[in-house]
């Protein structure tokens, strides 16, 4: 059985880290940080680490603007879309979107990614 020939799918996943880079930008221009990022390669140059500690500082900074909860509406709605068009089937969506936490407020299609 050739492992790397099976489909893929996403068993753990952190909202946070899997967001889409035009959702980032998108928050980062809602809290004023426009001056800092204005655009998708100024925001991409900041994740280009040099180091660790870089790394955590980058981390920081990006969850400094997920303030609201729309914020976290927004990016989990963003991650699911985002996989979808990868064509994932991320089975954590599924099982959040039938715990009821999800219910009237996205629909079922947006947070499951395809997946059933």
């Amino acid at each position: 059985m050739d492992l790397l020939a099976l489909p893929k799918t996403e068993l753990h996943l952190h909202l946070e880290g899997a967001m889409p880079q035009q959702t980032l930008l998108q928050l980062a221009h809602k809290y004023g940080g426009a001056d800092e990022v204005p655009d998708l390669e100024a925001l991409q140059a900041k994740f280009r680490y040099r180091d660790f500690a870089h790394f955590i500082a980058t981390w920081v900074w990006m969850v400094g603007y997920l303030r609201e909860y729309d914020d976290f509406r927004l990016i989990a709605t963003s991650v699911a879309r985002d996989g979808r068009a990868a064509r994932s089937r991320n089975p954590a969506s599924t099982a959040l979107y039938r715990s009821g936490r999800w219910r009237g407020q996205v629909p079922y299609s947006d947070c499951a990614g395809g997946s059933t």
